[in-house]
């Protein structure tokens, strides 16, 4: 099942990438809004990035599990980073200094990059809270 579920993922993905972007691309342009354009091309980077890097913290959850000095919370959620995680071990402190180095690099290349990813895990939690409060059973 999992397997027929991927292969739809692709196509769907393949569809979407050849006639969907093009799509949007050329109604943007003819229309002259290229700053709508240009916002949506950097949602959609931004999109994969997040998805690879879901995608990497459920294949390296092995490896970064060993790594870490504790088991409070570990990697391999598929609904989390790579990022969110060494976020929450950062702040429970104890991990050693592979994570302190890892998440210090992590904040080199984009400043404040942990504190953001567990405030926009919060503001995700926020938001399926009200949905789910908004519907009447």
């Amino acid at each position: 099942m999992n397997y027929f579920l991927l292969f739809l993922a692709i196509i769907g993905t393949a569809l979407s990438l050849l006639i969907g972007l093009p799509y949007k691309i050329i109604k943007r342009v003819i229309r002259l809004r290229f700053k709508p354009l240009f916002y949506d091309l950097s949602n959609i980077a931004l999109m994969l990035a997040e998805l690879l890097d879901k995608m990497m913290n459920v294949i390296d959850a092995e490896l970064l599990n060993d790594i870490a000095k504790d088991d409070k919370y570990k990697y391999g959620n598929s609904n989390d980073t790579i990022s969110f995680v060494t976020a929450i071990k950062w702040v429970q402190g104890g991990q050693g200094k592979t994570i302190e180095n890892f998440g210090k690099i992590l904040d080199f290349l984009d400043k404040d990059h942990l504190k953001i990813s567990l405030l926009n895990k919060r503001d995700e939690v926020d938001k399926k809270d009200e949905l789910l409060k908004s519907i009447n059973y």
